[in-house]
């Protein structure tokens, strides 16, 4: 019995001494700081005249040779399209050079390279592309056109290509260019 009155007492004076401790027991807050070295956020490159892109095939230099914008378009294949009721579709002409040594196409593995990029910042997806997704052969050229509903008040100023090929990673652009006059 005097072992465990012993026992009590001396566990009472160790948990009196921890608890007039000079060091106080605070909780553990996250820091507001940021980390040391956060992950960089990838940001669009500057819009262009032309400029060039790498798939994993090969490499294109880029250039939106023509942009018009109307309520219906009609394709080579005689696909058409028409623009909803307050809606214009912008369309624009991408003119693509093979300046690689390989076979490629610019939308390999790529849903729709294009998004418009409005004078106000909006992002609109391509509805519809009209290209002939076949491989381009270094040194030669293909034009392909993309069209884009928007509101009829959009104001287009430059179209940003995102590639998920060739180190792209489906989210960044690759590559923006302005939209000629």
């Amino acid at each position: 019995m005097t072992l465990i009155r012993n026992t009590l007492a001396a566990t009472a004076i160790l948990l009196s001494a921890s608890a007039c401790s000079s060091t106080p027991s605070t909780p553990t807050q996250p820091s507001a700081q940021p980390p040391a070295n956060p992950a960089a956020t990838p940001t669009a490159p500057s819009p262009q005249p032309e400029g060039d892109v790498t798939t994993d095939e090969t490499t294109f230099h880029l250039k939106a040779t023509r942009i018009r914008t109307a309520p219906t378009y009609t394709d080579a294949y005689h696909q058409p399209q028409k623009a909803g009721a307050g809606n214009k579709l912008i369309i624009v002409t991408l003119t693509e050079k093979n300046t690689g040594k390989k076979p490629g196409n610019l939308e390999a593995g790529t849903p729709s390279p294009l998004t418009l990029i409005a004078a106000d910042g909006a992002t609109y997806s391509t509805n519809v592309t009209w290209s002939n997704s076949d491989s381009v052969n270094p040194g030669l050229t293909q034009k392909d056109t993309y069209t884009f509903e928007v509101p009829s008040g959009v104001k287009p100023a430059s179209v940003a290509v995102t590639l998920l090929t060739g180190g792209g990673d489906g989210v960044t652009p690759s590559l923006v260019l302005d939209l000629p006059g």
